[in-house]
């Protein structure tokens, strides 16, 4: 689907290589970027429903999960920016069984994005689907944009928040 562009890039990019090897070039970069945006195809809030329980006796508690890691694409220039994200929630009328955090956070985040709107959708999402009483999304993250271009800052982090 994406491997006319692909060869066309390499190409507008001064790729002289011969066919052979620009054809496995195109083959893998093609996959990869299908992959790196897979969750484009992904239901967040179907994922986030299939892991809902009563609270029971959860209500009111404070619950924190951390380190959970995640990679995504800058939007700007589609080179990857990683790092953790750390959900801190009060438990409201539900909890969600604690592996479909990272499975949320891997469908949302294979995506183009800047950091401040993942930041926000993960923090919407979780609380439409869970509905706590409060929630607060972190994420600390390097950007390889601008540690392979721009001010070349390696190991600067960015941390955003969105508190609801």
């Amino acid at each position: 689907m994406i491997e006319p562009f692909t060869s066309e890039w390499l190409r507008a990019l001064g790729d002289q290589r011969n066919k052979d090897c620009r054809i496995q070039s195109i083959k893998l970069l093609s996959e990869s970027y299908a992959h790196f945006c897979r969750g484009y195809h992904m239901d967040t809030a179907q994922i986030i429903r299939d892991g809902l329980m009563p609270a029971g006796s959860a209500a009111g508690q404070q619950i924190t999960i951390a380190p959970i890691p995640f990679y995504s694409l800058c939007e700007h220039h589609l080179l990857p920016f990683f790092g953790t994200v750390e959900i801190s929630y009060t438990v409201g009328e539900f909890i969600l069984g604690l592996g479909k955090f990272p499975r949320v956070i891997e469908a949302l985040s294979a995506r183009l994005w800047m950091q401040e709107n993942l930041t926000t959708a993960l923090a919407d999402i979780l609380t439409t689907g869970l509905k706590p009483k409060n929630i607060s999304v972190t994420l600390t993250a390097r950007h390889l944009c601008m540690e392979m271009r721009g001010t070349h800052m390696t190991g600067t982090q960015m941390i955003t928040r969105a508190d609801r």
